[in-house]
């Protein structure tokens, strides 16, 4: 059930990223407008870099768990880094501008930030804390 919630909210994202998807809300009533014509012709147009979701948001000390960020504008060569002092980076696999996979090197349990920075040198913070634990979390197991 996980999976298919994973999998709803990757393609409810996508076509939110690339503008085709749009929330109306009229009176009483929302409802999802679906044009499957967007503004742009390519995904790879998308502007701004940013970053929505983190999936999962925590891993263990032990590190090299995949996660998940969901956001816009990563381009091919973006890495995935831990707001700290020492700017711990590591290596993310871009499946389009609104999807990437990474996984976290070992660290000391505690709670941070994550950000992802272009090729380019563009930068994004994710809104959401990322959380390193002192047990094992493996929660893509499911």
């Amino acid at each position: 059930m996980k999976k298919l919630s994973f999998i709803l909210a990757f393609i409810v994202l996508t076509l939110f990223t690339a503008g085709c998807l749009r929330v109306n809300r009229s009176g009483d009533h929302s409802f999802l407008n679906v044009n499957f014509q967007a503004k742009n012709s390519s995904l790879n147009q998308a502007s701004g870099l940013g970053i929505y979701y983190i999936y999962p948001n925590q891993v263990s000390k032990e590190g090299k768990e995949q996660i998940t960020i969901f956001g816009q504008g990563f381009q091919n060569g973006a890495k995935v880094f831990l707001e700290q002092p020492e700017f711990i980076s590591f290596e993310a696999f871009v499946f389009n501008p609104g999807y990437l996979q990474a996984w976290p090197p070992a660290y000391h349990p505690g709670t941070f930030r994550i950000g992802v920075v272009n090729p380019g040198g563009e930068i994004a913070l994710s809104p959401m804390l990322f959380t390193y634990t002192d047990s094992e979390t493996n929660t893509n197991s499911q």
